[in-house]
């Protein structure tokens, strides 16, 4: 488009929208939604919007031909020469554009307007080359933009033939509206993204931009209060060759004091130096030499130093007396300062998530201590996040702030503050947009209880961050009831995925971190920590619980947010007795294993199966845990364990009571069964580490199966480095047939009793069953009282295929290199019809083999006894000495085997004994 005018374009009223996109409401006389379009030497004159208006989207506008560019990150391709003025609008409005490469605009001329000459809004990466502003209430207004630089133009607040239209017309209240001065440049406190400057200004003359202008408090450098990321100046701005004419103020500070921000900084390259706000923030560390502007602009000029801003937001329900002390560890120069606030207006906008206490600073290089104090007493705002603005152009190599912000000790027995609510205040409880209240009269056995949870947004408090180390497991509880907005029950099914309606309310964490490079806020979400415990479904107060280990990414936040979800648009949570603190296992590895509790608390549902609460448990207890509706064999029940409970290297025994139903009845399993089918519950181990999950599966089922009753799993494991040091690790039962329910009580973990002087545990199966054998390959285990080799009870391996047999894992620990071992036992071959099994040195190809299994490889033991009868117990004894391959292993296992099908081993006084 070249050398067009359009003039005295004209509005629609806002209801005669032809559609909801249009904005004929308020039209311009150029408009464009692409940048590839050209506007060259055009007019818009007189109308009713804006004069020009580049409208940018991420995607074309409907009804627009479809291409798979985003529009906002296009290349400008020629604005140049193009005059906007008289108009009731901006002159130029360019929106939303986010080009990849500078955009410039060259030579435009915008005068005359009731707004801005020019408007930038919402954009970055822009250039604004030559050209005039004239007569507008703003000619050059950057707003929530960043990277905008303005070169070689010339700004006038009023021009003489203005001045004398005015006089003529005694129009000078319409000049100014409600006092409204006229500025030069409104400049953002805050850049939108932090590795960004603000405004760059170079060559730029500001003409009669003061109080000639007949408009009070006008400047040629207006900041503006508009923020959005605490009350601080963060949008680094340079002058350079820059002129001032003596009817123009350079700067207005006042109205961003106002509102809390005090440490605004505008660097001067040309005259080196500073513009700063005339507080202590602002002047106390730079220079002696400030020079302060007239007291209406509330800014002072400080010479030859250089400053780098620094903020730090804590949490904004601190007292407004806390203050913050900054000591330079050079000079020993202090300064008190006391912390801003955004204004809230009603209770809903004071207890929003994003709300901070802002304490900001502009600070020489250099190094310097920060401390919190409260009434002389030095103290901890629950949390520090120190924010830094981008070097300013005078930093020298290697120069910084250091700035070393003192913590104070803590004692984290409970990190939730007013969790009862019990206080009548709703703060320090915050929202996520879905408000938060104090309830009276419905609390969980008391007074109050605190509600929220509207439109599926959280409810919850910033956590004193001092408290999460690295390694430290925490325990959440709390109380959770939800009603409808007229205060009635609603029921919810804690085994719901949360994205289903029905689902109850889960807790998580939002942790916020800065990245050191770009300065901007990183946010990382922890969902479903805490879950709603299954009960008999009574209780109108659920029980909300859950376990986690502080990882590092935790630890290093400077924010932790505990938030809990809401479920619904007209669902209202309500929350009691919430409290987070330290977990000290000691030596109870496995929590809630007996259900005693009567829920649920700190198990939950894998791989989309339910949970129901069972009673009577195992042993006439009162309660057991259900996984009931079961679609696959890995569905089944989980819990957290603590990595740091268990010792690298040393082993553990897993014991649990079990049993297994169809549509309410009782069903078996085989304990050496090898397909879905047939098998038995088995044990699943789970530690993840960077991301990284391995699965680890125990078959531990006890033979034989006890049909009707309580059956048991038994066995052990290593806690391998993979185990021990992993960054989180879970537990499971699963494995059976999707369909059939598993009930299990009794569960726990315990160190194992054995010692390097005997590594076989249960060898003369004096417990009446197999525990702490599985089968091989099948082989299928039982006892006998019938063939004793002593005492009363005898192991029996029944064979049907080659390779199968009895096994137990030894333990690794006591795999030390060159460490000698002796085999004992008493064994006996029979068929499996009990008929006479030949089993000499003449025909060995019927004897049982004794092997030390290991993960690269096998050892067969030879019966030093040589002594193999048929049909009868043999005593066998061998030795073996640990090799390296051993040593290195994750798992060794003994094992006796058959070397043919059909045949039962019985086996007593097995053992695997240290020699000394």
């Amino acid at each position: 488009f070249s050398g067009n005018l359009g003039a005295f374009t004209k509005s629609i009223p806002y209801s005669n929208r032809i559609t909801p996109y249009e904005t004929d409401y308020s039209p311009a006389t150029f408009w464009s939604t692409n940048p590839k379009n050209s506007f060259v030497n055009n007019v818009a004159a007189g109308g009713e919007g804006p004069g020009f208006w580049l409208q940018l989207s991420y995607s074309p506008r409907p009804g627009v031909e479809e291409q798979e560019e985003n529009p906002r990150r296009l290349p400008l391709h020629l604005w140049s020469g193009n005059i906007a003025h008289s108009n009731e609008d901006s002159g130029f409005l360019i929106y939303l554009y986010h080009p990849e490469q500078d955009a410039t605009f060259f030579n435009t001329k915008s005068y005359r307007n009731q707004q801005n000459g020019m408007d930038f809004e919402y954009c970055h990466n822009l250039v604004l080359q030559g050209g005039v502003f004239a007569d507008n209430r703003r000619q050059i207004d950057i707003y929530r933009s960043d990277n905008v630089r303005i070169f070689d133009a010339h700004l006038i607040g009023t021009t003489d033939s203005l001045d004398r239209a005015l006089q003529r017309t005694n129009s000078w209240r319409q000049h100014c509206p409600s006092e409204w001065p006229v500025w030069g440049i409104t400049i953002d406190p805050q850049t939108r993204n932090n590795s960004l400057p603000g405004a760059t200004i170079s060559n730029v003359r500001f003409s009669n931009i003061g109080n000639d202008t007949g408009c009070d408090n006008s400047a040629a450098l207006y900041v503006d209060d508009n923020y959005s990321d605490g009350l601080r100046f963060s949008s680094k701005t340079t002058l350079t060759n820059s002129t001032f004419d003596d009817s123009t103020t350079v700067v207005s500070l006042c109205d961003v004091q106002e509102v809390g921000i005090k440490n605004v900084a505008i660097e001067d390259i040309t005259d080196p130096g500073f513009i700063v706000s005339n507080t202590p923030n602002g002047k106390t560390f730079a220079s002696s030499s400030c020079v302060d502007y007239e007291e209406t602009t509330c800014a002072s000029f400080c010479p030859n130093v250089c400053l780098y801003g620094v903020g730090l937001l804590v949490e904004a329900s601190t007292p407004d007396e806390l203050e913050l002390h900054i000591t330079s560890s050079s000079s020993g120069a202090t300064i008190s300062i006391n912390g801003t606030v955004e204004e809230a207006d009603d209770v809903y906008t004071e207890t929003l998530e994003n709300r901070y206490r802002t304490f900001a600073i502009a600070l020489p290089a250099g190094s310097y201590s920060a401390e919190f104090k409260l009434n002389d007493a030095t103290t901890w705002p629950i949390f520090v996040m120190e924010m830094r603005n981008l070097d300013p152009e005078c930093a020298s190599p290697g120069d910084a702030v250091s700035l070393n912000v003192v913590e104070p000790e803590v004692t984290c027995n409970n990190v939730v503050v007013n969790g009862d609510g019990e206080t009548g205040e709703v703060l320090p409880w915050r929202h996520k947009y879905g408000g938060v209240s104090i309830v009276s009269n419905d609390g969980y056995l008391s007074n109050y209880s605190i509600a929220g949870g509207l439109r599926y947004n959280n409810i919850g408090q910033n956590l004193d961050t001092r408290c999460f180390s690295e390694g430290v497991e925490f325990e959440i509880q709390g109380r959770i009831k939800i009603v409808d907005t007229d205060g009635n029950h609603v029921p919810c099914d804690p085994t719901f995925p949360s994205w289903q309606t029905g689902s109850c309310p889960t807790a998580g964490f939002t942790l916020e971190s800065v990245d050191p490079i770009t300065g901007a806020i990183q946010s990382y979400y922890l969902y479903n920590v805490a879950e709603v415990a299954v009960d008999d479904g009574t209780a109108e107060w659920k029980f909300l619980s859950g376990l986690f280990v502080v990882n590092e990414r935790m630890a290093n936040a400077t924010r932790v947010f505990f938030g809990i979800r809401g479920v619904g648009s007209t669902i209202i949570v309500l929350v009691d007795n919430v409290v987070i603190q330290p977990l000290v296992r000691g030596s109870v590895v496995v929590l809630n294993g007996d259900f005693e509790t009567g829920d649920s608390r700190f198990w939950s549902t894998s791989s989309n199966s339910e949970l129901a609460m069972l009673s009577p448990g195992a042993g006439g207890s009162d309660f057991a845990l259900q996984s009931i509706n079961r679609p696959n064999s890995w569905s089944g029940i989980e819990t957290s364990l603590n990595p740091s409970t268990l010792v690298d290297g040393s082993r553990y025994l897993i014991s649990l009571q079990y049993q297994l139903f169809v549509n309410g009845s009782a069903v078996e399993c085989d304990p050496s069964g090898t397909t879905v089918e047939t098998q038995c519950p088995a044990i699943r181990l789970v530690p993840r580490t960077d991301g990284r999950s391995r699965w680890m599966s125990y078959d531990i089922a006890v033979s034989p199966f006890l049909p009707g009753q309580w059956n048991t799993l038994f066995g052990y494991f290593s806690a391998i480095p993979a185990v021990a040091n992993a960054d989180t690790l879970s537990f499971g039962v699963d494995g059976v047939a999707g369909g059939i329910d598993i009930a299990v009580d009794n569960i726990s973990i315990t160190p194992a009793s054995t010692t390097c002087d005997e590594l076989i545990t249960n060898g003369d199966a004096e417990t009446g069953d197999a525990r702490g054998f599985s089968g091989r390959y099948g082989g299928q285990i039982s006892v006998t009282t019938t063939d004793p080799g002593s005492g009363s009870y005898s192991l029996v391996a029944t064979i049907s295929n080659y390779g199968q047999g009895i096994q137990q894992e030894l333990d690794i620990g006591c795999m030390t290199n060159n460490t000698q071992y002796l085999i004992s036992a008493v064994i006996k071959v029979t068929s499996t019809d009990r008929n006479e099994v030949i089993c000499t040195p003449i025909r060995q190809d019927h004897c049982p083999l004794v092997i030390v299994s290991y993960q690269s490889g096998s050892m067969i033991i030879p019966n030093g006894n040589n002594n193999w009868r048929a049909n009868s117990f043999v005593f066998f004894a061998g030795v073996f000495s640990v090799t390296d391959s051993m040593a290195a292993a994750e798992s060794v296992s003994l094992v006796v085997q058959g070397t043919r099908s059909e045949l039962q081993i019985v086996i007593d006084e097995l053992s695997v004994a240290g020699l000394w």
